[in-house]
């Protein structure tokens, strides 16, 4: 019998938590969701949508505030997972301040699926 296949990383998401304030139906809220590894072990895990953070066009003059948000939806230790339309040197910038925050940082394309970016978790 073939051993089944199991990811590396946390593809499923069981169960809403809350919204942040932001309604569970809009395309652009960060959400802040539950689910569990292959292992069965309980971690939190968080999508930002991009988009939501800078609405129109991201101006590299307001990198800091960007940033301040991401930071702030991330919280300490989750599972970060970005994705939305948005410029490369956004995500490049997001990434490298979730450093150090994020337990493990994903990032999510209709076209690729989850693609990890980096892992921390030591287990």
């Amino acid at each position: 019998m073939r051993e089944k296949w199991r990811p590396s990383f946390p593809i499923c998401i069981w169960e809403n938590i809350s919204t942040l304030g932001s309604s569970p139906h809009s395309e652009t809220a960060p959400l802040r969701w539950k689910c569990y590894d292959c292992g069965g072990r309980l971690i939190m895990e968080v999508t930002i949508n991009i988009e939501s953070l800078y609405g129109d066009v991201a101006k590299l003059e307001r990198a800091e505030g960007y940033i301040e948000q991401a930071k702030k939806l991330a919280g300490e230790g989750n599972q970060v997972v970005l994705t939305g339309r948005g410029p490369v040197w956004f995500y490049l910038l997001i990434a490298h301040a979730l450093h150090g925050k994020a337990k493990r940082l994903i990032y999510f394309s209709p076209v690729t699926g989850p693609v990890l970016i980096y892992d921390h978790d030591p287990f």
